[in-house]
């Protein structure tokens, strides 16, 4: 895998992969690879000054206002840019050439400050999927805080599933692991047992990140806009495979029902947490009125994967690097050589 290998041995790969990649033989190769279409995810649009320092590891859910309208400007010039309401009749439609979908996921202010005059300028239609703990004023982000913890900390040792982990965390990069190593204990749990874990690491009162979330006039005002779509994204924002059917119905329901009301509109598109689901959730989606549901991995979209569309990560990539991911390379690359995602 990818993410086995040294820094060194990553950073070639990438090279040439992006290289190989940028071939007009790999190009004309792999281009059945590429599906009907490919759905950008983003999270985060700031100015170059506000984005986080280079050494924080959240600092992927972040693209800066240059290289956004960088990407976006280029898209326009090379492809059509349909929104999520069209995805459906799209991939149904053996005629509809290539085209482009933005989303957004969690629902960050700066989607609404920074995002959308950029998308306006393009006449770029987009989806935010909102989750909705988040306007309701629950604005916890344990990603960001477990980083915030780390860098105030020089040890770090707790008991965790019968087990005692103990951090070195001195240096910049044993943070850096240690935020590797302790990420997918959030990451795999219920949000009860983050919170649990959160005061096994000594925080007593989690933060609330109020000022990055977008409120609920602020998403009603983007509502209103012809560009945007509003999309689910559970209420508390858990990863569903670790809870049981009535939870996820209760989730996934909870925030619809809410949005709904908030924004007076029909929610029809769905992205799962973290991009993590299987069968079982596949399954569950479609019976609570959604059209379509979004993932994170990269892979060839097709129609029967029309509750669990592949994504592209993009928050690194200049225009070239964006051209060669969407010739088909990308998905090609993933599935036949490394199953491993490469930003």
């Amino acid at each position: 895998m990818i993410t086995s290998l040294t820094p060194h041995m990553k950073t070639f790969i990438k090279k040439s992969f992006y290289e190989i990649g940028s071939w007009p033989l790999t190009q004309r190769l792999v281009r059945p690879w590429r599906g009907k279409l490919a759905i950008l995810m983003y999270h985060r649009v700031l100015p170059l000054e506000q984005m986080d320092p280079l050494n924080d590891p959240n600092r992927d859910l972040a693209v800066s206002t240059q290289l956004f309208e960088e990407q976006i400007q280029f898209i326009t010039n090379h492809y059509p840019v349909i929104s999520m309401d069209a995805v459906p009749a799209h991939m149904e439609n053996p005629e509809a050439p290539f085209s482009i979908v933005i989303t957004f996921d969690d629902g960050y202010r700066d989607n609404l400050l920074y995002a959308l005059p950029i998308l306006q300028k393009y006449k770029v239609p987009a989806t935010i999927y909102i989750a909705t703990r988040f306007p309701e004023g629950d604005c916890w982000m344990w990603w960001f805080e477990l980083w915030e913890l780390l860098q105030n900390r020089s040890v770090l040792e707790y008991e965790w599933n019968a087990q005692i982990f103990h951090w070195e965390i001195r240096s910049l990069e044993e943070k850096r692991a240690a935020f590797r190593g302790i990420h997918p204990q959030f990451l795999h749990a219920s949000n009860a047992f983050r919170y649990k874990l959160m005061d096994k690491l000594g925080v007593v009162h989690p933060r609330q990140y109020t000022e990055l979330c977008l409120s609920w006039d602020e998403i009603i005002e983007l509502s209103k806009d012809p560009l945007i779509t509003i999309g689910g994204h559970t209420h508390t924002h858990p990863n569903l495979q670790y809870l049981s059917e009535e939870e996820i119905t209760e989730e996934v329901v909870n925030g619809k029902k809410l949005l709904e009301e908030k924004i007076g509109k029909k929610v029809y598109h769905f992205a799962y947490p973290y991009g993590e689901a299987g069968e079982r959730e596949f399954e569950m989606i479609p019976r609570h009125g959604f059209k379509t549901a979004v993932m994170t991995w990269c892979e060839t979209a097709t129609k029967e994967k029309i509750f669990k569309m592949p994504r592209y990560e993009t928050s690194r990539l200049r225009a070239q690097e964006l051209k060669v991911k969407l010739s088909g390379w990308n998905a090609f690359w993933e599935k036949n050589v490394t199953g491993d995602h490469l930003r």
